[in-house]
């Protein structure tokens, strides 16, 4: 059934893909000359339409992954945009990285800063949520990766995401629509895994990599760069062309011999399944031998134990 899920998706982006691929110019998001420090705090309310459904007398309206849009409900309080406040040789700093939540489950944001010359080791993310997901995990010797506080957090998370609404949340079919500003979001591992766990349900996979320790340094550089990029520009999330996936695959294929490289887009301009689809990218990376088959699993049998120090080389 998850096979049939993700092929039917795909194969409703290679229909609507060539509609939305030039829709930015006129998303209402973008009237004005905005960038992603002014929009993250408001609420950008997006004039697409609801369903509506009769009742008795009362027509109600309610919300379609496929056709309609809430667009009064909030953003999600469980993301922001990640801001490089900061980038020297020594200390990057990181504004917006969630740090796990309190006793009222209220989302704590930290301002956090890391030095990219300890950095240890890197990780390919998964998840095995129905379409799946894809992030990157650095895991840095002790020192390398604190917060306002001075608490060492071991292995930050950052992966890019579309930027959705409290209520319903994020689609596929509403990230091809150019409903949802791309972001990136940082979090802490610790808060990455408790929340896969206990809020979504899904588990966590680690993957080791067969990266030299210079292309180890350059996905962080690559990765800070494409952040601060996403930062002052006008993305829009695009669950196949500007996605969790396809953005690491773009990194990696920058720094990875021709081999290792997953095309982006197939004769006449078709999309890549393997570019684009999370499980389709892993396995052909697990395939080509950049990523290690046997990850390391973090569970709800496991999460409460696990320690993140044990990452490191």
């Amino acid at each position: 059934m998850k096979k049939q899920f993700i092929l039917a998706i795909f194969i409703l982006a290679l229909i609507g893909n060539t509609l939305t691929l030039f829709a930015n110019n006129e998303n209402p998001i973008f009237s004005t000359d905005i960038n992603i420090n002014e929009i993250q705090n408001q609420d950008l309310a997006i004039p697409l339409p609801q369903m509506e459904e009769t009742k008795g007398d009362n027509v109600e309206t309610y919300y379609n992954a496929f056709f309609g849009w809430d667009a009064n409900s909030p953003f999600t309080k469980h993301q922001r945009p990640a801001i490089i406040a900061s980038n020297t040789n020594d200390l990057i700093e990181i504004q917006n990285t969630r740090w796990g939540y309190t006793s009222k489950d209220e989302t704590r944001w930290e301002t956090v800063y890391i030095n990219p010359k300890l950095l240890d080791k890197v990780y390919y993310g998964a998840k095995d949520c129905e379409t799946g997901h894809t992030l990157f995990i650095f895991v840095f010797k002790p020192g390398g990766f604190v917060n306002s506080k001075g608490k060492d957090g071991i292995a930050l998370t950052i992966g890019a995401e579309g930027w959705y609404r409290e209520f319903p949340g994020y689609s596929p079919t509403d990230g091809m629509k150019d409903r949802y500003p791309l972001i990136f979001k940082a979090t802490s591992l610790k808060d990455y895994a408790d929340y896969t766990i206990y809020k979504e349900d899904n588990n966590l996979f680690l993957h080791t990599m067969n990266l030299t320790k210079e292309q180890e340094f350059q996905v962080l550089e690559k990765v800070i760069e494409r952040i601060s990029k996403s930062n002052t520009s006008k993305e829009m999330y695009h669950t196949f062309t500007n996605s969790c996936t396809t953005i690491p695959i773009k990194i990696y294929n920058s720094i990875l011999p021709k081999k290792q490289q997953i095309k982006i887009n197939l004769l006449g301009g078709i999309i890549n399944p393997n570019a684009t689809i999370p499980k389709y990218a892993l396995k052909k990376y697990i395939k080509n031998g950049l990523v290690n088959p046997t990850p390391i699993k973090i569970t709800a049998e496991n999460v409460d134990k696990f320690n993140a120090a044990n990452l490191r080389n």
